[in-house]
């Protein structure tokens, strides 16, 4: 917290408990200017940031206005353009097929039947299965729409094309946290301060697919 006038606010950061209540993860009095917070937050939960004014008494509240900057090492991946607190751009994310999967005897005859998973630290953050709307021929465009999904060092957005007459395929990209998410990026189709909106490339040994999808630094806002 920074730009404090006249060094009178305090600042206090708490999280959820898990147990349905708040525990204090640590204060500041008022006097700094910047007064800052460094913390671990690893587990799911909501942050909570408290700015208190500690004016003497009597109060005359001259105390107004502070800023507050959080940094943090969490990247998110947003994809529906209409979700409370969700931050895409240019709404929802969308897969689109360039080249459809080669079917029985080397024959684009019939079309992908794709699932979804996005895998965060070796664990599965997000699911999709399969469905009329994730059936895919060469240029068709779908939206995606899934939850919100936070992550630090790398995201794998994976395709599976499931099969009844031989192994599923399987195709994926790693998303990379920003910056470098952005020269990771197959084009950045838009930008909006720290958040992007990229389109990534997955290849299967025999089709190919672009998925677009929006990559930022700034948590959900609700």
């Amino acid at each position: 917290m920074s730009d404090i006038e006249g060094d009178l606010f305090g600042l206090l950061v708490y999280r959820d408990d898990g147990a349905g209540g708040l525990e204090r993860i640590d204060e500041r009095r008022a006097g700094d200017d910047p007064i800052v917070i460094t913390f671990d937050h690893e587990r799911h939960g909501r942050l909570y940031i408290l700015a208190r004014r500690e004016e003497p008494e009597p109060r005359p509240f001259l105390a107004k206005s502070f800023r507050l900057l959080l940094e943090t090492n969490v990247c998110y991946l947003y994809s529906n353009g209409t979700e409370r607190g969700g931050r895409a751009i240019g709404g929802d994310a969308r897969l689109m097929c360039i080249d459809e999967t080669d079917g029985f005897l080397g024959s684009e005859s019939g079309s992908d039947d794709i699932q979804i998973n996005v895998d965060v630290n070796g664990q599965n953050a997000a699911h999709i299965p399969n469905s009329d709307d994730l059936e895919f021929d060469d240029d068709t465009r779908r939206d995606i729409v899934m939850p919100t999904v936070a992550y630090t060092n790398e995201a794998v957005f994976e395709l599976v094309e499931l099969d009844d007459l031989s192994v599923d395929d399987r195709a994926s990209v790693k998303i990379p946290m920003l910056p470098a998410a952005v020269t990771a990026a197959k084009q950045v189709i838009a930008q909006d301060g720290p958040n992007i909106r990229g389109a990534y490339e997955i290849r299967f040994d025999d089709g190919r697919y672009e998925l677009e999808i929006t990559v930022s630094h700034e948590p959900p806002c609700d």
